[in-house]
């Protein structure tokens, strides 16, 4: 396993997760999502996402960001889940594809199931698409799949999947 460093996401670290963002997006879900969408998005549009989501230091909600040699090479956001009869939710998590398959992910979801665990949230679920052949790792981490629903992504209609994890299902991963 790569020497890499789990911390929470601190200004700063909004140009590394722009490009994170948006390079993964093209790589994941090319042959998924339109291609004439993914060229369209921008490093410096995700950077001043980031930059305004980390500012706001919510307590409910957590950034976390993967690091070797002083360079963000994934990260995981999540917090309060917006799914209505789920405590937390992991709302992006994204990892260079030249870092895919070496336990980063599970590095950054095990950090976000303890912030969950922190804040005594007993569910936590993710929406992930349906063609993402990314879903099935967490699958492998004991994410149950739900149910899933039709989304609009640029003008293409496409079905995201839910997963779900239990509290104990947490606290075994993490």
């Amino acid at each position: 396993m790569p020497n890499v460093e789990i911390r929470r996401a601190m200004p700063g670290d909004e140009r590394g997760m722009g490009f994170v963002n948006v390079t993964s997006w093209q790589t994941t879900y090319r042959g998924i999502v339109d291609n004439e969408f993914l060229q369209q998005l921008s490093i410096e549009q995700r950077t001043a996402h980031w930059a305004k989501r980390i500012q706001e230091n919510h307590s409910n909600k957590v950034h976390l960001v993967a690091v070797s040699d002083n360079t963000i090479i994934g990260y995981c956001s999540g917090g309060t889940s917006r799914e209505a009869g789920f405590d937390g939710e992991i709302y992006a998590l994204y990892i260079l594809q030249e870092w895919q398959h070496q336990g980063i992910g599970k590095q950054l979801t095990n950090q976000f199931f303890i912030f969950c665990t922190q804040y005594q949230f007993c569910s936590v679920c993710v929406w992930v698409l349906r063609d993402n052949p990314s879903r099935l790792f967490y699958e492998s981490i004991g994410g149950k799949y739900k149910t899933s629903k039709q989304i609009t992504i640029g003008s293409q209609h496409l079905e995201e999947c839910l997963y779900v994890w239990g509290l104990h299902n947490i606290s075994a991963i993490a």
